[in-house]
């Protein structure tokens, strides 16, 4: 593999985006906004629940 010359991927935000959008077609269920939203939801959920558990221990 390292005696491979792959070239330089593109900086340009159209071939990344076609990329992206080729990527989430291939591999993912849903777009990835949707999961990073998914994502966000998951991670306050846990917070929360790790602030009421700080707070029920400083009560008792």
């Amino acid at each position: 593999m390292q005696q491979l010359d792959l070239g330089e991927p593109s900086q340009d935000p159209q071939d990344r985006g076609r990329v992206i959008r080729a990527v989430e077609r291939a591999y993912a269920a849903a777009p990835y906004a949707d999961l990073a939203e998914a994502r966000d939801r998951a991670q306050l959920a846990v917070l929360c629940a790790l602030a009421d558990v700080r707070r029920n221990q400083k009560e008792n």
